[in-house]
């Protein structure tokens, strides 16, 4: 097929606000053009980019034709703030990090997190008292950065500097977005979003470099098990060992930066969000916080404390993370870019075209979940998603470069879940949707509830 005849949608991609982009109903949207063909031209402000809706095409893009596509725009925007990390490197300096990095989320090694992540997680709630009102959404962003950094560096941040970090990654991805739909030169203008962005983007840089500075090089096994951290394992990396030299320890030292701030703006906000969204659902769907809680109950017992000898029995929890996963993608839009002129799905696309997808909208295909906008954990009781057609459930990506910490998530997930619900019922104060953001992390903007302790008699005996 030739690119004129690629169908064309009938809008653009809509974009409201000078300094932040806000997506209108951007679901809605991107599902919309599945009607239209599986590779959809559209308009992104002066340009024109290509949106993928087919599963199968989405799949090729990732894994099949994965070496023809680049991370694209959105990515070259975050290059410069976030640095040459996981989530932006490429090519074979992207391979040898993967790899240098892939013990730190071993099955060991993620066993061992599950009972640290449960103990964080009862601390956040050793102050709830009945009737204490929640923000859970701010909450749950502290418990995150606080598990992914002790996990890669057996350290904690400051409340300050965790504060700031949130803080300023928050406007950094959000800015993001917003460069990704603007035009090259609108970054440099003086606008107050591009001097927020900037300023945020510095005071990033400079907290996570304190961070580094403060993490001892090595950890004492008879401590933590583990055996070391991400700084670690950076520095005994072949052509990495400082011996010395002060040039070479700035140089691991900004690597070690550029990969926590990769692993912080795909894994704390993410697992923030999608919790958020998840005892959201779970607060106003009855039927599914008392299936939820009666599993808890026959599993943990008398005792409510998770521990990793507990995950495989709890079933339900997982299917309430993928539901929630499904609808609440929280990398909701990804590019890519072609590197070479290639073909997919009969579409000639020359090099430097620009796609996107939505695992979103893929997410709801009709044909593949049923009634697609109803929250509905138990649709996973009898699948996995091995038996779902390639592509059509994506909520880490797929291929080469596929999350590397989504065991980590998923199991954090579940850890905190099921921590909070053995004990809590929490219980919202209003029957109002809250606010939903579309930018770099789809996400429920803030969500209060009140915190009300479960009945003692309501656990199976120890």
């Amino acid at each position: 097929m030739e690119l004129s005849q690629v169908p064309v949608a009938p809008a653009r991609l809509p974009l409201l606000g000078h300094t932040i982009p806000v997506l209108t109903r951007p679901t809605a949207f991107f599902t919309s053009l599945s009607s239209l063909g599986g590779i959809v031209r559209i308009g992104v402000g002066p340009s024109r980019a290509y949106v993928v809706t087919d599963p199968l095409l989405v799949h090729s893009l990732l894994v099949k034709q994965a070496d023809a596509f680049d991370k694209g725009r959105l990515f070259d925007k975050t290059r410069p703030f976030l640095g040459n990390g996981l989530l932006t490197s490429a090519g074979s300096f992207h391979l040898r990090q993967r790899r240098l990095m892939q013990p730190l989320f071993s099955p060991a090694r993620i066993t061992r997190y599950a009972d640290r992540m449960a103990r964080q997680a009862r601390a956040m709630t050793a102050a709830w008292q009945p009737g204490t009102r929640v923000e859970l959404a701010e909450t749950l962003e502290e418990l995150a950065l606080t598990i992914v950094v002790g996990a890669l560096l057996s350290t904690t941040a400051s409340p300050r500097a965790g504060a700031e970090m949130r803080r300023s990654l928050r406007t950094v991805l959000h800015g993001v977005t917003t460069r990704t739909f603007l035009p090259d030169w609108w970054e440099r203008l003086p606008t107050p979003g591009n001097r927020r962005f900037d300023a945020a983007a510095e005071r990033l840089r400079g907290s996570l470099d304190e961070l580094v500075r403060s993490t001892p090089p090595a950890v004492d096994p008879a401590v933590d098990p583990d055996g070391g951290t991400l700084l670690s394992v950076l520095l005994e990396a072949p052509g990495n060992a400082p011996s010395g030299e002060v040039d070479a320890q700035v140089r691991v030292d900004a690597q070690v930066r550029d990969e926590l701030v990769s692993l912080l703006a795909a894994g704390f906000e993410t697992t923030a969000a999608v919790l958020t969204a998840a005892l959201y659902e779970i607060g106003r769907h009855p039927s599914v916080e008392d299936r939820l809680h009666t599993e808890l109950d026959e599993v943990l017992g008398g005792t409510r404390a998770v521990t990793h000898r507990h995950l495989p029995g709890l079933r339900y929890t997982r299917c309430v993370i993928a539901e929630t996963l499904r609808l609440y993608t929280p990398g909701w839009l990804i590019t890519r870019r072609a590197v070479r002129d290639v073909a997919l799905g009969g579409v000639r696309l020359p090099a430097g075209t620009s796609l996107f997808f939505s695992a979103e909208a893929i997410h709801r295909d009709p044909a593949v979940y049923p009634d697609p906008e109803t929250f509905a954990p138990g649709r996973w009781l009898d699948r996995t998603v091995r038996d779902l057609p390639p592509g059509s459930y994506i909520p880490f990506g797929a291929g080469n470069r596929q999350c590397i910490g989504n065991t980590f998530a998923l199991t954090e997930m579940a850890v905190i879940l099921a921590s909070v619900c053995s004990r809590w019922r929490l219980l919202r104060t209003t029957d109002a949707a809250p606010d939903v953001i579309h930018r770099a992390i789809h996400r429920i903007s803030r969500l209060e509830m009140i915190a009300q302790p479960r009945p003692d008699d309501r656990a199976s005996p120890p």
